[in-house]
């Protein structure tokens, strides 16, 4: 039962800060990780064609800068998959002489917590108030394919929801086992190396991309999720079809093949602020480290290509790009 905090005990808030938290490490952790990359999908029927040419080929990039060693950027697929998340030989080798690995946000348990709590409701509200009976009973019917039950459902927020959904049921059992995704394992062996490791952007930057959404855009975005939802282990394959074979512009086409949207305003600042915003943040951002030189830096793969892509922006700041073979 779920009441109002102000007038719960202090021992009744503890027990149900437990509760979610319990809810959250068992339901929702396994899927952060993987969410950015399946969530970013929804908004690609409005990427222009153009937009996928330039450096669509190659996972792993040379960026020099003058008088620096030269760095290397990898695109990622944010998936515990062992043929993506194991390093091939070019990029192990890699990893094995930089001086620093930098992913777009190091997922600690302190970037988890803040994770967790953001995506639970906390005002007394379920998520069945805020979607209504009719959309309730389908996020029900999707969150048991995920092996949810209906009341862990309740507390998530429905950005949350979408972004849970958004992940594979494969996808969620891997995570589930605790196995690593491409950049957590460049991020442990750089620690086990004693190298730095740095995130490009917070958690604070990361949740806003899906929360700072009205409740009404949340539950659109919720809709088009849902609907794709029986589609996701398909979509999924394809992109990782696209992603092993190094063609970044596969990935966009991959990501193209979806039903339209009734929201095409919507899903255009949705993926204007998921990727195209992010590519110039991203370029600022790391251009100290390209400096320095010998950076290894992680990026989801969609962030690569294309005139507004990282490959792009760095070649117009002056840094030369060059894909290393695989």
């Amino acid at each position: 039962m779920v009441g109002f905090p102000w007038k719960y005990s202090r021992s009744q808030k503890l027990v149900e800060t437990a509760t979610m938290t319990r809810q959250f490490n068992r339901y929702a952790r396994p899927s952060i990780l993987a969410a950015a990359l399946f969530f970013s999908t929804l908004g690609f029927l409005a990427a222009p064609a153009s937009a996928r040419e330039p450096y669509s080929q190659g996972r792993l990039w040379m960026v020099e800068a003058a008088d620096a060693a030269p760095s290397y950027l990898v695109g990622t697929m944010h998936s515990a998959d062992p043929a993506i998340a194991t390093p091939w030989p070019a990029l192990a080798q890699v990893m094995d002489r930089v001086d620093s690995v930098t992913v777009e946000l190091v997922m600690d348990d302190a970037v988890m917590a803040t994770m967790g709590q953001a995506m639970m409701l906390n005002d007394g509200r379920t998520l069945g108030d805020i979607a209504g009976p009719e959309r309730m009973a389908r996020i029900q019917a999707v969150g048991a394919v995920y092996g949810f039950p209906p009341e862990a459902l309740q507390r998530f927020r429905p950005w949350a929801a979408s972004m849970i959904f958004s992940v594979p049921p494969s996808e969620m059992r891997r995570q589930a086992t605790g196995a690593p995704i491409l950049d957590n394992v460049l991020r442990l062996h750089a620690e086990g190396r004693g190298i730095p490791v740095y995130g490009i952007e917070t958690v604070e930057e990361q949740l806003g991309l899906f929360a700072d959404y009205s409740e009404a855009d949340q539950l659109t975005m919720l809709d088009m999720t849902l609907e794709m939802q029986p589609q996701a282990e398909a979509q999924i394959n394809e992109l990782r079809k696209a992603w092993l074979a190094g063609d970044i512009g596969g990935l966009y086409d991959a990501a193209m093949d979806l039903p339209p949207t009734d929201s095409p305003e919507l899903m255009d600042t949705f993926i204007t602020r998921l990727i195209q915003e992010r590519n110039y943040r991203m370029a600022e951002r790391i251009t100290g480290l390209l400096d320095q030189g010998n950076a290894l830096i992680a990026v989801g793969a969609l962030h690569l290509p294309g005139e507004e892509g990282l490959l792009a922006l760095l070649e117009q700041a002056g840094y030369l790009v060059s894909p290393v073979g695989e």
